[in-house]
């Protein structure tokens, strides 16, 4: 608790001697990703204590936080963009993940699983830039992978932790058939 008490009050004077660059400052740098050895909460509380007593200007201190967020967010949204190669629309993956929910739930204990194959081949061609016949290996092994689930869930599986197995192998084939496209597809745009 002294340790607490101690960090509490260090904070404090060095936020009454840097102000709002200082939490506009540590702020951005926590949400870039930069290890800063103070937890984001107590500075968040002590700025907030700050303002309080009149130290510091609540708006002022509210847009410093703010913008520290939005660019340091900001910032690792584009690097991770740029670098993992993904390029899909969040609003159109949001939809077929919906829709692929909706199929999902509507079709268990059923045997024609055409529709929920058709769900998961939209939603895996969004996410990855595949084209449906690229992504329709995946969408194979997802929705047996997702029968096997509802086997466990639903109480019908004899063999559970054997089940459970099996879920895990369909996954990584799912997974290797994304990886395998994918690769085919950067061979075919890139070829050397």
């Amino acid at each position: 608790m002294e340790l607490i008490r101690g960090l509490g009050a260090t904070l404090a004077d060095f936020l009454a001697r840097y102000g709002l660059l200082a939490i506009f400052a540590v702020m951005l740098f926590k949400e870039l990703g930069v290890p800063v050895p103070v937890p984001s909460d107590l500075i968040m509380i002590t700025a907030g204590v700050q303002a309080g007593l009149g130290d510091l200007g609540l708006p002022e201190l509210t847009l410093a936080i703010w913008v520290a967020m939005l660019v340091g967010g900001s910032a690792q949204f584009l690097i991770a963009r740029r670098y993992s190669g993904l390029r899909f629309d969040p609003t159109q993956v949001a939809a077929l993940e919906f829709r692929y929910n909706e199929v999902h739930r509507r079709l268990v204990g059923q045997d024609d699983k055409t529709e929920f194959v058709e769900a998961m081949v939209a939603l895996h061609s969004a996410i990855f830039g595949l084209v449906p016949e690229q992504a329709h290996p995946s969408a194979e092994w997802r929705v047996q992978a997702n029968n096997t689930v509802d086997l466990i869930t639903l109480g019908k599986s004899t063999d559970v932790e054997g089940d459970w197995q099996k879920l895990e192998e369909l996954l990584r084939r799912c997974y290797r058939s994304i990886r395998e496209a994918l690769t085919q597809q950067r061979v075919m745009t890139h070829p050397t």
